[in-house]
């Protein structure tokens, strides 16, 4: 994950790139070389045509990538989520999409694994931030479930409130200009409900397919945040900024642990922790050198924990005990190589 700034963090949508499956589907089919568009827009449709009837059998329908403009819609967002790498006219996968790639199961689906959740959670945080917090910090709020027009309806007015907090909140001259910029635009949409819809609409959805929303409330087409998804994001709103690259790597998945019903709040003991790393590193490892990027190794390895063994631990923690303990770093073997750049700290195998 790249170095996060405080300023606006938002993505360029479509209406129609409501399915967060179908980054994962993305992510099986890209590697860590570039593949051509037009290929991957086809094999993408082919995902399509050969899973409709997990579609259909989905609490949603909508965002099909049936034809290769969805599909190419979904290919370019996946950039924008920080999964891929445009080089040329093709993708490659990056960092985070490699990252993804070794948590799916061998059957990608519209129903999320909950390493899925939790990835996709963290990386809307990281590169959405602004849009997911404006539009959640406004449904608890309702007294009565809000539908789909009203959310467009008002989707302009609560944005800007939430753009105007965080600006007069930031203390960072570049992240203050990088909003206030923000609201001169989102003040000069012409036609704010057409353009909300290629807004809320996707966020919704998105929600949804991370377990977020009452499922029976959205199929009467009204959107209310489950109560442990309403608290999580109250806690995020009343901080009146965006989560850090260091929140993210550090503290989310704990905080995320309502994701899982079985979720154990607990240090997992040096030989979980071990084995998780002797798992994680091999898969893992790009290039010839005998090491793997810090960041993604403790994410990898914290995601692995929750999603396998529903341990749930901050990565600090995860990192500290590799520090702290020369037995551990013994049975992963490997040792931690750090660097005044966060990108350049290394877990280095042997």
């Amino acid at each position: 994950m790249q170095d996060l700034g405080l300023g606006y963090r938002g993505l360029s949508t479509n209406t129609q790139t409501r399915r967060l499956g179908y980054f994962s589907a993305a992510a099986k089919l890209m590697s860590l070389e570039p593949t051509p568009m037009d290929r991957l827009v086809a094999q993408l449709v082919e995902w399509n045509t050969n899973n409709r009837r997990a579609l259909e059998s989905y609490e949603s329908q909508k965002g099909v990538a049936k034809s290769p403009s969805a599909a190419k819609r979904y290919l370019k967002l996946a950039n924008g989520l920080g999964m891929a790498t445009a080089l040329g006219s093709g993708l490659q996968l990056s960092d985070d999409g490699l990252l993804l790639k070794t948590l799916l199961p061998n059957e990608t689906s519209f129903a999320l694994t909950t390493a899925e959740k939790l990835f996709y959670l963290g990386q809307l945080l990281a590169y959405d931030a602004d849009p997911l917090l404006a539009l959640a910090a406004w449904l608890p709020h309702e007294a009565v479930p809000p539908t789909l027009g009203y959310l467009q309806r008002g989707f302009q007015g609560a944005l800007l409130d939430w753009l105007r907090l965080r600006a007069r909140s930031a203390t960072n001259e570049s992240a203050q200009r990088s909003l206030s910029d923000r609201v001169k635009t989102v003040e000069g949409w012409k036609r704010p409900d057409t353009y909300a819809e290629h807004v809320v609409a996707p966020r919704l959805h998105w929600l949804l397919d991370l377990g977020l929303l009452d499922v029976g409330a959205f199929h009467h087409t009204t959107f209310v945040l489950t109560d442990p998804a309403a608290s999580f994001f109250e806690g995020l709103t009343d901080s009146k900024s965006v989560p850090g690259s260091d929140w993210i790597l550090g503290d989310f998945i704990p905080a995320a642990s309502f994701l899982d019903p079985q979720a154990v709040i607990r240090p997992p003991s040096d030989e979980e922790l071990a084995q998780q790393f002797r798992e994680s590193l091999p898969v893992l490892r790009v290039g010839v050198l005998p090491r793997v990027k810090l960041d993604i190794a403790i994410r990898h390895v914290s995601l692995r924990l929750a999603a396998d063994e529903h341990i749930y631990i901050s990565g600090d923690s995860v990192v500290s005990r590799l520090d702290a303990s020369s037995k551990l770093a013994e049975d992963v073997g490997a040792r931690v190589h750090r660097s005044a750049r966060a990108r350049e700290s290394y877990i280095v195998l042997g």
